[in-house]
């Protein structure tokens, strides 16, 4: 579990995971937490939710960084989350290997890697993998701990401080398993807990004092993250008051993806287990373990519960529609089936060579046949969970991009081809029901295309904001060359075809169509006026 082999293994995994990840990558930004980061490289600003709160300051800091040597925003989200997906890997193969040897890191190691949940976010846009590298670092540095070594435990502040604002709910879900490690290792000495709070401290400050700074204090900071968590948590957690039936549905969703994230491995473990009943490993050859006898402590029942817990506890009893908080118990509960398939086929002997390449082209194949399967929300899930936010995901990027997501290149691709530079352009959407997702991905694509909202969905736009318009009731048209109206069906309303007659289609995909005037060739109008009323629409 030294460094140096800990940093090897990293290395080793990211060509592992760049080979299985990369070609199949997502190409259009993910979800809108992805489209919220890539905006906020050119402007962070919490009010316009770029990001969106908490802030992510370490995340938007690193893609910055990243930009500066020319990858975009959305490149560098993908490059970002196949590094940490990685580096969580070394951490568990690491710990697979110091705890029963190489065959059991290795074991633990296929089992994350192909774990569906791990396929998707390592392939997207996002910060979860952040959240699955922090989860593993922690756990990393709470084994060390446990196992007597008590001058990690600033350190562990320090590095788990700074993933905290790459993802917060990361450091969060790995507070207990460090809380107790930390006593264990400090609880003799004022001066290595003096060290391990100042670490920790100055690692928090690094990219809390800056985000503070940038919404002008923590007067703000608190006014803009005041309905963070009672507005969501209402509508799905037991300690808010949700309904019950909500709240079950809810949790009908955590058990899908948890069961989706462990199926890989339980089927292994079952099927081991069958083997082993029928004399299938008996005889095998003996191989060489560099097992660490100080791993007893970390292996117990106790480490496992106290590292992998906390995030499955939080989706089911608080907040459990993203299936993306549950990759915080992902290091724990791989490791721990990993040492378990381990122990089954050294039942009667020692793994051999043959058994331990089955094995692990079993959890290869089992792992990519389970990622190609779609899992989507549950038909009866209440409106008052958010509808809008639980769009549907599918565990591997050639999946996950739906018809939303072909329609917005389809807009985007329509558009920047047309004879009209973008920037004359305006897009005007009417009663479009886009979710807020790809109401911020529109924007993404349209980067240089001001896209209005004409009433519409205020519930859905106000909490949307955009970084060039809201939600109008009128339009200036000056220099306007290109008016594209987007329209819920395949016609357009009557009132758009009474104020400009020459308007044509030309695009229509997925029950939405895009029609195109030119204003000035058309009318001699200036403005735009929606007023409430089913298309009451007029120019002035």
């Amino acid at each position: 579990m030294k460094c140096t082999r800990l940093a090897l293994a990293a290395l080793i995994c990211l060509a592992l995971v760049s080979a299985l990840r990369w070609p199949g990558r997502s190409q259009l930004v993910f979800n809108w937490d992805s489209v919220n980061h890539a905006l906020a490289v050119d402007e962070y600003d919490l009010r316009k939710h770029q990001p969106h709160p908490p802030g992510y300051p370490v995340w938007i800091a690193t893609l910055r960084g990243l930009r500066a040597v020319g990858i975009e925003p959305h490149t560098a989200q993908i490059v970002l989350a196949q590094v940490f997906t990685a580096i969580a890997a070394a951490v568990v193969f690491s710990l697979g290997a110091a705890a029963r040897g190489a065959a059991a890191g290795r074991l633990a190691l296929a089992l994350l890697l192909f774990c569906p949940l791990v396929a998707l976010y390592s392939s997207v846009a996002g910060t979860y993998a952040g959240e699955l590298m922090t989860a593993a670092l922690a756990g990393w540095f709470a084994a060390r701990m446990w196992s007597g070594d008590r001058r990690v435990a600033p350190w562990a502040a320090l590095v788990i401080g700074l993933c905290a604002g790459l993802r917060p709910s990361g450091a969060v879900f790995s507070a207990p398993l460090l809380a107790v490690s930390i006593v264990l290792a400090c609880r003799t000495s004022w001066r290595l807990w003096s060290a391990t709070a100042a670490a920790g401290a100055i690692a928090v400050a690094a990219w809390m004092l800056p985000m503070l700074a940038s919404v002008g204090g923590l007067a703000h900071y608190r006014h803009i993250t005041k309905n963070l968590f009672t507005r969501p948590f209402e509508r799905s957690s037991w300690f808010y008051g949700a309904p019950l039936h909500d709240h079950l549905v809810m949790a009908m969703h955590v058990t899908l993806w948890l069961g989706a994230a462990c199926a890989v491995a339980l089927l292994v473990w079952f099927g081991a287990h069958l083997v082993g009943r029928r004399g299938g490993l008996e005889g095998a050859q003996p191989t060489e373990a560099d097992a660490d006898p100080a791993a007893a402590a970390w292996t117990r029942p106790a480490f496992l519960l106290l590292w992998g817990l906390p995030a499955p506890a939080f989706s089911y009893l608080v907040f459990g529609p993203y299936p993306g908080y549950l990759v915080a118990a992902l290091p724990a509960i791989t490791l721990g089936f990993g040492l378990a398939i381990d122990g089954v086929l050294r039942r009667r002997g020692r793994t051999n060579t043959r058994a331990h390449v089955t094995t692990l082209a079993t959890i290869a194949a089992l792992g990519t046949a389970l990622s190609w399967a779609p899992f989507e929300p549950h038909p009866d899930l209440p409106a008052s969970l958010g509808r809008e936010i639980l769009d549907t995901l599918h565990l591997t990027s050639l999946h996950q991009v739906g018809d939303s997501d072909e329609l917005m290149r389809h807009i985007g691709r329509t558009i920047h081809e047309a004879d009209v530079p973008p920037e004359a352009s305006v897009v005007v959407a009417l009663d479009v029901k886009f979710n807020s997702a790809n109401y911020r991905k529109l924007s993404w694509v349209l980067t240089d295309v001001p896209v209005f909202w004409m009433s519409g969905d205020r519930t859905v736009l106000e909490r949307c904001l955009n970084r060039t318009t809201g939600p109008v009731e009128a339009l200036d048209l000056t220099g306007v060359q290109r008016i594209w109206w987007a329209v819920q069906g395949a016609e357009l309303p009557g009132g758009v075809r009474a104020a400009f007659p020459d308007t044509r289609r030309v695009l229509f995909a997925h029950d939405l169509s895009l029609w195109a005037t030119d204003p000035q060739r058309d009318t001699a109008a200036t403005r735009i006026v929606y007023g409430h009323g089913e298309h009451a629409l007029r120019r002035d």
